[in-house]
């Protein structure tokens, strides 16, 4: 029995948390796994929004990829003002292609993906940096002559900026 009056049963199964006083060996069971229930359903939430952030983040690596061969028209990006110089593109897809991947860790460390739960906490933080990112890239596509931009971009930034809110608040 410790301080607080809780008796730990060992090489129980089940009972390893403790048993409160009062409480019956059954509901404690229940107890504990209620709680175990929910921080899986809390995981699991986190790990669908991790997956379809993911999803998009392959889809962005993939675009800066094409773009970094030539396959897409310089136009379609950077709201169309690298189109005129292939340095100065293959420079910003580069880094873009390199922003993502990390974005891709990060995201994929928030969501319990990968690495354990020391990553979490600096995950954490990434994700508003990651969020932050994609409200000034919403900002920006609004603002691009590129209609492109405009119209496909857009839409995928907002709702990449919006599952990267849900991982930052889990």
């Amino acid at each position: 029995m410790t301080e607080d009056g809780a008796v730990y049963l060992r090489g129980v199964k089940g009972c390893g948390d403790g048993v409160r006083p009062g409480v019956a060996m059954e509901q404690q069971t229940l107890l504990d796994w209620s709680g175990r229930l929910e921080r899986g359903r809390q995981m699991s939430r986190a790990r669908t929004g991790g997956v379809a952030l993911l999803v998009i983040l392959g889809a962005l690596a993939v675009f800066h990829i094409l773009m970094l061969f030539g396959a897409l028209p310089g136009e379609i990006a950077w709201g169309g003002q690298a189109a005129g110089s292939p340095g100065t593109l293959r420079i910003l897809e580069t880094v873009g292609l390199v922003v993502t991947l990390l974005f891709a860790a990060a995201v994929a460390a928030k969501a319990g993906l990968i690495g354990g739960p020391g990553l979490r906490r600096p995950a954490g933080i990434a994700m508003w940096v990651v969020f932050a990112y994609f409200v000034l890239n919403v900002l920006g596509n609004l603002a691009s002559m590129s209609g492109v931009e405009r119209a496909i971009f857009t839409p995928v930034s907002l709702v990449a900026a919006l599952l990267a809110l849900r991982l930052a608040l889990e």
